[in-house]
């Protein structure tokens, strides 16, 4: 009798006999969210969510709960190295007693020179002068300076709320200091947003807005606008009274738009913020990963106050932010969609390890779904899915750590898939999940050894 007669009727493949309701017993690949990806879990959410990290391709790090990103307990902090880690709790030490911990990697980065470690979070123990936070120019008293060179310039003027006229000197004095009323305004009432040109005055790269720097002013009038500005120094929005008149552009309606413009969530993807150099002048090779390009690229970090799109590799940017964003949508089956429209799209066949084409309906689908080939192969490197060694030749290997649980490995030498017991990080990657997933990998190790069989 075929399966249609069970007491639970067929699974969606119409051949395999369901255990239970909604397809209970039929695979994960029947699930509502797919597999996890040892291709035999059930996901609890989209892009592997709930996904033990023993289903993960390298499996668990040594707490048990981390996912590794490579062989060796890969990504799993500097903590399981050989020397711990550095002040900063992510680059590994080289030797004993924090040896090759530079500044960059102290607690609190670097001082300006970019060589001293600061020992405070405001380069607290350093010689030289702290770099100027943008805006915070715009808060400094008029100072014509020394000198009696007498010449007209612009400053912010705090207690007035906008720009005004005042008498120079012609030497020293400070930077709140403008050769026109543009100027002035450009820097401490209007500034551009992101992506504008670095003014001298400014050091520090931007948050969302210039604006979110500025300094708090009122204004001279006597209105009461229940207003909200961003505080710099704590990074948190915060409520004054506006006065209705003059002021700057660090003035927002409510603290939701406020934190919109200028706080970055504590939940934000790194992967996505912009390259930030940081104000200090040391020259430390990091890499950060590219949105626009898809790509991860080099930089030169300055030693401080740089934001989470600073990888001490390009291989740990790589796993952060190619393949470990990647992999999830890039290992999902094509959809077409339920809609009725021929939208030509590109999608990621994992089989094949390469983007083909396919028509999209218009509606429901998946993420696996891109409108050029280019922008699908940058999303989907072709390597993610296979390591450059063959693993399927290589033997079993327990691995390191003692969260003992049964694995599967194909042994070349039988030409078959068979159990092992995993430690549960460390190891090699044939190591699979499940026997049908050794099975997938690697099957095709039979056919070519009977070829070779036949052959002889």
């Amino acid at each position: 009798c075929g399966c249609e007669y069970s007491a639970f009727g067929c699974c969606p493949d119409n051949e395999t006999v369901a255990r239970g309701k909604d397809d209970a017993g039929c695979g994960c690949q029947y699930t509502e969210y797919g597999c996890c990806p040892d291709d035999h879990t059930p996901a609890a959410g989209e892009d592997y969510s709930g996904c033990p990290c023993n289903t993960y391709p390298y499996g668990c790090c040594p707490d048990g709960v981390s996912i590794a990103r490579g062989l060796n307990a890969v990504g799993c902090g500097c903590e399981y190295g050989e020397f711990g880690c550095c002040e900063d709790g992510r680059t590994p030490a080289t030797g004993p007693g924090k040896e090759g911990c530079g500044c960059e990697a102290s607690e609190f980065g670097c001082c300006p020179d970019g060589v001293t470690p600061a020992t405070g979070k405001f380069f607290d123990g350093c010689q030289d002068e702290a770099p100027v936070i943008p805006g915070e120019v715009c808060g400094y008293e008029k100072d014509r300076g020394p000198c009696a060179d007498y010449i007209v310039k612009w400053y912010f003027d705090m207690e007035y709320g906008g720009c005004t006229r005042f008498w120079y000197g012609g030497c020293d004095g400070n930077l709140n200091k403008f050769e026109t009323q543009n100027e002035c305004i450009a820097a401490c009432v209007e500034p551009e947003g992101m992506g504008s040109e670095q003014k001298n005055y400014f050091l520090i790269p931007k948050l969302s807005t210039e604006s979110c720097h500025l300094p708090l002013v009122e204004g001279p009038c006597t209105g009461s606008v229940p207003s909200w500005y961003h505080d710099s120094a704590s990074g948190s929005c915060k409520p004054f009274v506006y006065g209705g008149c003059l002021g700057n552009n660090n003035r927002y309606g409510s603290k939701e738009e406020c934190e919109e413009m200028c706080v970055i969530p504590e939940k934000t993807d790194v992967c996505l913020l912009e390259v930030m150099p940081g104000p200090c002048r040391g020259n430390y090779t990091r890499w950060f990963y590219d949105q626009t390009l898809g790509i991860c690229s080099q930089f030169a970090f300055g030693g401080c106050k740089g934001n989470g799109n600073n990888f001490l590799t390009e291989n740990e940017c790589m796993q952060s932010c190619i393949r470990g964003r990647s992999k999830g949508l890039c290992t999902l089956p094509k959809a077409s969609g339920l809609c009725e429209e021929t939208l030509p799209r590109w999608y990621y066949d994992y089989s094949e390890t390469r983007c083909m084409p396919f028509y999209y309906t218009g509606c429901d689908g998946n993420s696996n779904r891109f409108i050029t080939r280019g922008e699908c192969e940058a999303t989907c490197p072709g390597d993610i899915t296979e390591p450059e060694e063959d693993v399927c030749s290589l033997p079993s290997s327990t691995g390191d750590c003692n969260n003992f649980e049964e694995r599967w490995f194909f042994d070349l030498s039988e030409n078959q898939c068979k159990s092992f017991v995993y430690g549960g990080c460390g190891g090699n990657n044939n190591n699979f999940a499940s026997y049908e997933f050794c099975e997938k990998r690697c099957g095709s190790k039979k056919e070519i050894a009977l070829e070779k069989e036949f052959n002889t």
